[in-house]
């Protein structure tokens, strides 16, 4: 994979009437008002689950937020979000797809709903620089220039292309993790359990967690080039072996992860047994 920003891939389809489901899910795992799971500003893209192809790469400072927008749980006008084309979506097909791109809650920005804790805190949630958002918007702009690139025009639902930030970061890579997002290939990249499943349970979490940690510190060693669930891997290992970078609940936690070989999940539906790039216990296929 070439040079892009990594963080923690998270999927889940969803019907209509599991919108609330999925509304409750990332806001208790990617939430603006606290530390617990990823931050809320993340890039996140519809798809069409039957098959993986992208129907929309959006950008937001509280996901949370902006799925109710586009779902029609919070009303706004329909022109500045995807409401009528998720209502005709759900006209005709039984579910949507949806894959976020989340980060950790240092790099948490500023909300409509966090603006009072701030004011009363200004230790949290700094504007400045922006480095959540940043990272977010250079991530959107190398999933929707790298499709455009492929396609040769934008996804179904985009209308504008990538901001001046975002243009111009088209990469072989950048298309291969919205392969990853929208299930057509697997990695270690993206969360073994579903969005709902890490919100019902806390040690799926907790795995997830500790893997964004060695998600970002694989990004950090390789500058982002030729990263694979092997560089994953390699860079757990080096966490939880450092006196360092590694305390007893981390090493335990990474126990625990190898014990039950969580590693080797099969990845959230619409993936199967033989989507490509799936991690394998040696001597199995």
């Amino acid at each position: 994979m070439e040079a892009v920003m990594l963080g923690t891939i998270i999927r889940d389809l969803y019907g209509k009437q599991e919108t609330h489901e999925i509304k409750y899910a990332l806001d208790d795992i990617a939430s603006p008002n606290d530390t617990y799971g990823f931050s809320s500003v993340g890039v996140y893209c519809y798809f069409n689950p039957e098959d993986s192809t992208a129907l929309y790469i959006g950008l937001a400072r509280d996901l949370t937020q902006r799925f109710c927008h586009h779902n029609g749980v919070i009303k706004v006008k329909p022109e500045s979000c995807k409401v009528r084309e998720i209502t005709a979506w759900f006209t005709e097909h039984e579910k949507l797809g949806l894959a976020i791109f989340v980060q950790s809650p240092l790099e948490q920005v500023s909300t409509s709903r966090n603006a009072k804790k701030r004011s009363k805190n200004t230790g949290e949630h700094s504007d400045s620089p922006l480095e959540g958002l940043l990272h977010a918007t250079t991530m959107e702009g190398i999933l929707i220039e790298s499709y455009k690139a492929k396609h040769g025009s934008l996804p179904p639902w985009n209308k504008t292309g990538a901001s001046l930030t975002g243009q111009g970061l088209a990469t072989t890579g950048g298309y291969n993790l919205l392969e990853i997002m929208t299930g057509k290939v697997d990695s270690l990249i993206l969360s073994r359990k579903t969005l709902r499943e890490l919100s019902d349970d806390p040690t799926y979490l907790e795995f997830e967690s500790l893997l964004h940690g060695g998600r970002t510190y694989a990004t950090a060693q390789h500058a982002g080039r030729g990263m694979d669930s092997r560089a994953i891997l390699s860079a757990m290992n080096e966490i939880t072996a450092s006196p360092f970078l590694a305390d007893m609940h981390t090493q335990a936690t990474w126990k625990r992860m190898l014990d039950t070989q969580y590693l080797f999940l099969q990845s959230p539906a619409p993936a199967t047994e033989e989507t490509p790039g799936r991690l394998r216990l040696k001597g199995k296929r």
